[in-house]
């Protein structure tokens, strides 16, 4: 393992979407920039630019300029065979807390797996998604994986929002009767036709609050 890499073990391991990692690569296929930076990632969220450099950083596929390394060049370029093979170096480079430590991950369990990135420093959902990006990777390399090891779905929030029951409207005061003019058509206070108006059968409550709130403030001024 090579003194940069040995460095890059105090970072925590990748912890973002694989496929996010991976069609990264594959996007840089056609031509590869000479400085990775966050201008070349500017299709991807402020905080997704971060991690895909700290991931590239990681595993040594740039400097600490962000210029390209050798070893990024040959995994955007590889193809088949080559390609497996250089993923698998990035899986034995970028997580050697996983072999020869005890820790079979071909039999081993998702929880002994959670315990190993728990000892990197890792903590809470970001454990779950660095084990998410390590078995993304390995698949990719060709690892065979234990059928035990799945990463821990995220928890169902307890504090998620509880449909409010509606609030009950006031009744409200009888309409006066209404008057006809002289040529039969009906004459009826601005308050009244606002009443004729207010459906709660139709309406949702912002609706109904909204109407009921016109007919009292038109009703006190005088109609």
């Amino acid at each position: 393992m090579t003194k940069t890499a040995q460095t890059d073990r105090k970072q925590l391991p990748p912890y973002l979407p694989y496929r996010t990692f991976s069609n990264t690569l594959a996007g840089w296929r056609a031509a590869l920039p000479g400085r990775i930076d966050r201008s070349v990632l500017g299709s991807y969220s402020g905080a997704m630019q971060g991690w895909v450099l700290a991931s590239l950083r990681y595993f040594s596929l740039i400097d600490a300029d962000g210029h390209p390394t050798g070893k990024l060049r040959e995994v955007v370029s590889a193809e088949g065979e080559r390609r497996t093979e250089l993923l698998l170096a990035l899986v034995h480079d970028g997580y050697p807390f996983l072999f020869g430590t005890g820790f079979d991950i071909a039999s081993g369990t998702a929880a002994q797996l959670e315990e190993k990135f728990k000892d990197t420093g890792a903590k809470g959902d970001t454990v779950r998604r660095c084990m998410g990006f390590f078995m993304g990777l390995a698949k990719d390399a060709g690892v065979s994986l234990s059928p035990y090891l799945r990463p821990a779905r995220r928890k169902a929030s307890n504090g998620r929002k509880k449909a409010q029951p509606r609030k009950p409207q006031p009744e409200p005061e009888p309409a006066p009767p209404s008057t006809s003019s002289d040529d039969g058509r009906a004459s009826r206070p601005d308050f009244q036709v606002l009443y004729e108006l207010l459906d709660p059968e139709s309406m949702d409550d912002g609706e109904q609050q909204a109407v009921w709130t016109l007919l009292m403030y038109v009703k006190r001024k005088g109609g």
